[in-house]
């Protein structure tokens, strides 16, 4: 089978980005949809994500975009709801924030998750998310 085959049998994955900003979120869409040929679900907060909980395991997300802040939780918080449902347990997760890193680094490592500090260079972004979709587990 050629690797265009594959390609076109290959499912569409799906990113997950959870962020409050409107406008960041906006950006998000269009960076991941446009270079990584990815759809993405977008959600403002972790509340509304956890609602939404049965779409998301339903579509098998490749990867989680958390924003750090968000309104009445944290993405650590809400990554450790995640953590608590069989289907989203193994997903990879990054972290995106624009406060001081090292107050929450340790935590982010402790978790084995991956950080992203705004503002961030769009091509290194695109890459680690790139690999990260490319892994076999993803």
């Amino acid at each position: 089978m050629s690797d265009e085959q594959e390609e076109a049998l290959s499912p569409i994955k799906t990113i997950v980005v959870v962020e409050d900003d409107s406008t960041n979120a906006e950006v998000f869409e269009v960076l991941l949809t446009a270079e990584t040929q990815c759809k993405t679900l977008l959600m403002a907060n972790g509340q509304e994500a956890l609602q939404r909980i049965e779409e998301i395991k339903a579509i098998k997300p490749a990867l989680f975009l958390l924003d750090y802040h968000l309104p009445a939780m944290t993405a650590l918080e809400l990554y450790d709801q995640f953590q608590k449902i069989e289907e989203l347990k193994n997903i990879p997760t990054f972290i995106i924030t624009a406060s001081n890193p090292a107050s929450i680094a340790y935590e982010i490592a402790k978790r084995g998750l991956s950080l992203i500090e705004k503002p961030f260079e769009v091509d290194a972004l695109i890459t680690t998310i790139q690999q990260v979709l490319d892994a076999p587990s993803a």
